[in-house]
């Protein structure tokens, strides 16, 4: 009989290690954004769905190139907006749940929440409260995340809605 080391129970014990339940995630999150806002017949839909099965390919990085190409494809300020907050809500779920990444993630994150902003204050100011209230809520949480990620979403925020 082989010897177990004991890092994973043969049993299914897997499913408890974070890294785990991190994947899970990432891959969830990954199918509702695609549903979501990606053209079903896009083959960019199969090949996040797919990247985000493998692991591979699920980064920043991909994630901005797709907000990119939707940009360029779509002129609604309202759904470009919608795209950049969830991709910030994505990442900074990812952070909570799994720890400090590091400084060019989060660079990442403020760039793209900045960009958000920039739209949403394209919006009539009576469409703007949904997005302004899911940013707040972005920058509410990220206190306590590493980096100065919450100062910058702060300062942000304060200045793109200073009557708030």
């Amino acid at each position: 009989m082989v010897e177990r080391s004991g890092i994973i129970d043969p049993h299914g014990g897997f499913r408890k290690l974070k890294s785990y339940q991190s994947a899970e995630i990432v891959y969830d999150a990954t199918v509702v954004f695609c549903n979501r806002l990606i053209d079903p017949r896009s083959r960019t839909l199969d090949q996040m769905v797919q990247a985000a099965r493998s692991g591979r390919q699920n980064n920043l990085a991909a994630a901005k190139r797709t907000m990119r190409e939707f940009s360029q494809a779509n002129s609604d300020p309202e759904a470009i907006a919608d795209l950049m907050i969830y991709a910030v809500e994505c990442g900074n779920r990812f952070t909570l749940n799994c720890g400090d990444i590091d400084e060019e993630f989060y660079d990442g994150l403020i760039d793209i929440y900045a960009a958000a902003i920039k739209k949403i204050l394209q919006l009539p100011k009576d469409a703007r409260s949904t997005y302004r209230r899911r940013l707040e809520k972005i920058m509410e949480s990220s206190d306590g995340i590493g980096w100065g990620f919450h100062d910058d979403l702060g300062n942000l925020f304060s200045r793109a809605f200073p009557e708030e």
